[in-house]
């Protein structure tokens, strides 16, 4: 599947909290009890409650610390499809993590267990 669709199923998210983040060596894993998971290999930001970025993918070698673990144990309350190029889930403490479509090449993103892959 090339770029996000306008209809990507993510209303299983809502009320739903991230229980779990996982870091990998080339991707990061978002696990939503009973909803799913949302397994990253591209571009994501993590956003405070004022629209600042407080995390981002980067290398990690370039970095000191995360900050992604904001928006554990916290409610999706909404979400919004930016389509073709990104979603993103809006926490109930304000925090919103976006999920970028950034490569022509390779696969983003994938929901599962549904096995959508972007």
């Amino acid at each position: 599947m090339y770029g996000v669709p306008p209809d990507l199923p993510l209303a299983r998210f809502l009320g739903k909290e991230c229980s779990q983040i996982r870091i990998g060596g080339s991707e990061i894993q978002f696990a939503f009890p009973s909803a799913g998971e949302i397994l990253v290999e591209g571009d994501w930001k993590v956003l405070d409650a004022t629209g600042t970025t407080i995390d981002r993918a980067k290398e990690h070698d370039s970095r000191t610390s995360y900050c992604v673990h904001k928006i554990i144990n916290s409610p999706v309350l909404r979400y919004a499809v930016d389509s073709p190029s990104s979603f993103t889930l809006h926490f109930e403490n304000g925090c919103a993590l976006t999920i970028f479509d950034s490569s022509e090449q390779y696969e983003s993103f994938s929901i599962q267990p549904d096995g959508i892959y972007v």
